[in-house]
C-alpha cells in the first residue's frame, strides 16, 4: 500500500482539495441595501401608524357610544325625577290652581307648536342653552363658586318659579351631599332657620300692617261720613222728606 493511500488527509472530498490547493471560491457577503431597508422601515412605520388610528378610533367610538349611552341614562332619571315632583306638587294644589296649571300647559304647548310651524326665532337661544349646559363646568374657588351662584340666583328670581327654586336646591344638596360634611350641612341649616324666620317675621308684619291698615281706612270712614252728616244731615232724613214729598204731589196733583 503507498503513502498516497494511507494519507487519511487526502481522502477529503473534491472540494477539500481545491480549498487546500487554493482553488476555492468563495461567496461574496450579502450587500444590504441601505434604500430597501429604509423603504421597508417606512413601510412598517406607516403600518404601525395606521393600525394605531384604527384602534384610536374604534377606542373614541366606543367612548363616545358609552358617553350617550350615561347621557340617556341621566336623561330617563332626570325625566322620572321631573314627574315624581310634579306629581307631588299636583297633589298639595287646590282645584284653582290644578286648573291654572293646565291653562299653563296648553298655553305652553300652543306656543311650542307655533315655534315649530314658525321656528327660527329662539333657535339661537335654546342652541346657546344647549351648549351651555353641555360645557363642562369649572370651579376652582370661592370666586369662581360665588359667581356661579350669584348668576343662578338672578336666573330663578328673573323666572320667579318657587317650586323649580325649591327643587333645584334639593337636587343640588343631593347631588353634592358627598362633598358636604356635618359643619357644612349645620350651617346650610342654620341658613335656612334665619331665612324661614325672616320669612315668618315679614309674613305676621303683613297681616298685622293690613289689620291696621283696615282699621285706619274704617277709622277714616266712619270720619268722613259724620264730616258729611254735619254738612249735609243725615241721609235718611232726606230720604224720608223726599218720600213725602212724593205722596203730597200725587195727592194734589
Amino acid at each position: 500500500m503507498s503513502d498516497w493511500e494511507d494519507d487519511d488527509d487526502w481522502d477529503n472530498s473534491d472540494d477539500d482539495l481545491d480549498e487546500r490547493l487554493g482553488l476555492t471560491k468563495k461567496e461574496a457577503p450579502p450587500i444590504f441595501d441601505d434604500e430597501e431597508e429604509d423603504l421597508a422601515l417606512i413601510e412598517k412605520n406607516k403600518k404601525d401608524k395606521e393600525t394605531t388610528a384604527k384602534l384610536k378610533t374604534k377606542g373614541n367610538a366606543l367612548a363616545e357610544k358609552k358617553k350617550l349611552e350615561q347621557e340617556r341614562k341621566a336623561e330617563e332619571e332626570l325625566a322620572r325625577k321631573v314627574m315624581e315632583l310634579e306629581l307631588e306638587r299636583e297633589s298639595k294644589m287646590t282645584p284653582a290652581e290644578l286648573t291654572l296649571l293646565a291653562r299653563e300647559r296648553e298655553e305652553a304647548a300652543a306656543a311650542e307648536q307655533v315655534g315649530d310651524l314658525f321656528g327660527g326665532v329662539d333657535d339661537n337661544r335654546k342652541k346657546s342653552v344647549a351648549s351651555t349646559s353641555e360645557d363642562k363646568l369649572d370651579l376652582k374657588d370661592y370666586k369662581d363658586y360665588l359667581k356661579h351662584a350669584r348668576t343662578t340666583a338672578t336666573a330663578m328670581k328673573n323666572n320667579g318659579k318657587i317650586h323649580l327654586t325649591a327643587a333645584f336646591f334639593k337636587e343640588c344638596i343631593q347631588q353634592s351631599k358627598d362633598v358636604l360634611d356635618d359643619d357644612a350641612v349645620g350651617d346650610l341649616i342654620k341658613t335656612l332657620n334665619v331665612i324661614k324666620n325672616e320669612k315668618v317675621a315679614a309674613a305676621k308684619k303683613k297681616v298685622k300692617g293690613q289689620a291696621q291698615k283696615s282699621k285706619k281706612d274704617k277709622v277714616a270712614e266712619a270720619k268722613a261720613k259724620k264730616i258729611h252728616e254735619d254738612t249735609f244731615g243725615d241721609s235718611n232724613i232726606h230720604d224720608q222728606y223726599d218720600d213725602y214729598a212724593d205722596e203730597y204731589e200725587d195727592d194734589f196733583f
